[in-house]
């Protein structure tokens, strides 16, 4: 439609500049024969020329013969058809709404103008009676413009608000589900969860977390407990549903353990986030991007220590002897983050479609980066910022004004999902390092082939964004982007200020990457019990004697100083 009225424009216009022509023409030698003129009563030139071909006959009466509004017609309509070709090539809904108010006006004139050829100058103009065919087909162009996009906006508001918004989580209600007006979100979570209330994880947070559109994901039984408030009635599940429940076969001995496993993970993951709940009917996302989504989120808390750290501290707040964080709680905590992190990574395809230098060379490019990240996320999720006993683990590593920034830094680490499909992201870049590293530089793989890992970025990327775009409108998923990667510099700004200044942090992470170059592709889960864990502990005893050695050298020189004084 867009073409149509540009190309109707730029005809319009043409006519318009031969109509000016003619009537130039016919000025000057009132013989003048146009090609349009083919008879007595179809002369172009006389109609153009006549009192109605100036102010359309009625300006010079309304405003004076020498007013600037009494132009010739053709001025008129060569202004008209320049606008139409604006507006065709800005194709916005302001611009579209002015382009049919002209056409409608220049429609109006033409059916006087038809009138006044036909009845007043009983003449025939090829030229004009093209013009008006032209405007009526811009209207008509105009017209279909306008109703495509009242359409597309009725049919949107129809998907998003068809019954308005639902009191269990705000978001728009497509139907009445299992008693209640729900969206296909909590209708799939009710589904799923109604009759296995035993399963559910108890709330960390004595029920007390607010279940809304964007924070629904994160608290299994506070969200199920607010179906049933509102009225969702598991009674009322099909079935059908039920019976396929009741009649499933029975599971081998693999199958029971794998299936054990996978739900002690779930359970024990704080907070609980699933991808599937992102189902709904007008979704950006393919079945494909949800179950990648679902695969992504479910690798990193298969691997992720949260639960331990968790159990960790519990026990220390609970036991009778009041038990202290030490140096091996803080850097088994780090060894663990690192062992998540590297287990993640290479649980993804295209990670594995590298050659084992090119892993190598990623995983030194980028582990400060995944670290910087994955680490100040998996510290929020295992609670270590909720306390500040529980700071207390970190004690080793920060400082209290460190540990204050990385606790703002985390508040802000409120979407499990997004960012595990930013770490994957992320993961791909072709360079994370805070300065200029010559170590094996020589032996870099990427060295000249970073353009490999664009094609895996952009698609995370892209899944990214799909996911983003899916939660939120075109401009709050504009606005979440960009707080997205601004969170991103800030955490990684903060882990570089960091590396700079603590040389015993700087010294962990050095070997942190440098393990994980050596262990892979030979990585497991013990490999926070074995090298590496050995290794940190030895640069923290290092760093602990030769601090102490300091210490006792300054304590000396004072005492010194002070018995000669």
């Amino acid at each position: 439609m867009i073409v149509g009225q540009i190309l109707l424009g730029l005809t319009g216009l043409s006519i318009s500049l031969y109509a000016w022509y003619v009537k130039q023409q016919r000025q000057r030698n009132p013989k003048y024969k146009a090609l349009c003129d083919i008879g007595p009563n179809a002369s172009c030139s006389r109609v153009l020329t006549s009192e109605y071909g100036t102010g359309f006959g009625l300006v010079g009466s309304l405003f004076g013969q020498n007013s600037m509004m009494n132009a010739s017609n053709v001025y008129f309509g060569m202004i008209f058809y320049i606008l139409q070709i604006i507006f065709g090539l800005i194709a916005t809904p302001l611009f579209t709404k002015f382009a049919l108010v002209t056409s409608t006006i220049s429609c109006l004139g033409s059916i006087y103008l038809a009138y006044i050829l036909a009845f007043v100058l009983q003449d025939l103009c090829l030229v004009c009676v093209a013009s008006y065919a032209i405007n009526a087909g811009l209207f008509w162009s105009n017209l279909r413009t306008i109703y495509s996009i009242i359409d597309a906006d009725l049919r949107r508001d129809i998907n998003r608000h068809k019954f308005g918004t639902t009191e269990l989580c705000g978001d728009n209600a497509s139907i009445v589900n299992y008693g209640v007006l729900t969206c296909a979100s909590c209708r799939t979570f009710f589904r799923r969860n109604g009759f296995n209330t035993k399963e559910i994880a108890v709330c960390r947070f004595d029920g007390r977390c607010e279940i809304v559109k964007t924070t629904r994901k994160y608290c299994t039984a506070c969200r199920l407990a607010k179906c049933l408030n509102v009225g969702m009635n598991p009674d009322l599940i099909r079935k059908e549903e039920l019976t396929k429940i009741k009649r499933k076969p029975p599971a081998t001995n693999f199958q029971e353990s794998t299936e054990h496993i996978t739900t002690t993970i779930v359970l024990n993951t704080v907070p609980q986030t699933s991808a599937l709940d992102l189902v709904t009917h007008d979704s950006l996302l393919t079945s494909t991007d949800l179950l990648t989504i679902s695969n992504i989120v479910h690798a990193f808390d298969t691997f992720s220590p949260v639960a331990d750290i968790r159990r960790t501290i519990d026990t220390l707040h609970s036991s009778a002897s009041n038990s202290q964080f030490d140096s091996q709680q803080t850097i088994q905590m780090l060894s663990s983050f690192s062992n998540c992190l590297l287990l993640f990574l290479s649980s993804t395809p295209d990670f594995k479609v590298l050659t084992t230098s090119e892993q190598r060379s990623l995983l030194q490019r980028n582990m400060f980066g995944l670290l910087s990240l994955g680490g100040m996320y998996l510290m929020r999720e295992s609670g270590i910022f909720d306390t500040p006993e529980n700071e207390m683990i970190v004690a080793l590593l920060y400082d209290n004004d460190t540990i204050r920034q990385a606790r703002l830094i985390s508040k802000r680490l409120d979407d499990p999902i997004l960012i595990k499909l930013m770490l994957v992201a992320l993961a791909f870049s072709s360079n994370c390092l805070t300065q200029a590293n010559h170590r094996n530089f020589d032996r870099d793989s990427l060295l000249h082939g970073t353009f490999r890992l664009f094609g895996s970025q952009n698609v995370y990327v892209e899944l990214l964004w799909k996911y983003l775009n899916h939660q939120h409108d075109d401009y709050q998923a504009v606005q979440r982007f960009s707080k997205l990667i601004k969170l991103f510099l800030d955490t990684f700004k903060f882990s570089c200020e960091v590396y700079e200044t603590n040389e015993l942090y700087k010294k962990f992470i050095d070997i942190v990457t440098e393990e994980a170059e050596k262990s892979y592709p030979n990585v497991s889960r013990t490999l926070k019990t074995t090298r590496l864990f050995e290794r940190l502990m030895r640069v923290y005893h290092d760093c602990m004697q030769i601090q102490q050695e300091t210490d006792i050298y300054f304590t000396k020189q004072l005492a010194l100083f002070l018995s000669s004084s």
